[in-house]
């Protein structure tokens, strides 16, 4: 009889402590827990986990902010990705969203 281990990311209490106490990205919890982003955040929703904006884990969503990062500072959209705790094609998407592209040199 094998006992299977609790899944953490489905504990609300270890969830809450990993990502608003500790205030980790999604992304590093899903990569601990070998899931995918969507997963926790689905989970978070559930248990109506939700962080502070002031925390700017979301400024890929406003369009001057991600304007700067992807053609003024050149940042690849895996770096900005990563900054943001998210996955590179939600990057892609907000970048599409908000016609922006680089310039050419």
């Amino acid at each position: 009889m094998s006992i299977l281990p609790e899944i953490t990311y489905q504990n609300k209490d270890w969830l809450k402590r990993e990502y608003i106490t500790k205030e980790r990205f999604a992304k590093e919890i899903a990569e601990e827990c070998n899931v995918s982003v969507g997963a926790i955040s689905r989970w978070a929703t559930k248990f109506k986990l939700s962080k502070i904006s002031t925390n700017h884990k979301f400024d890929y969503k406003n369009k001057a902010w991600l304007y700067n990062e992807y053609v003024v500072l050149k940042k690849k959209k895996k770096e900005i990705a990563d900054q943001q705790g998210v996955a590179e094609n939600t990057i892609e998407r907000w970048r599409i969203k908000y016609e922006i592209t680089k310039l050419k040199a």
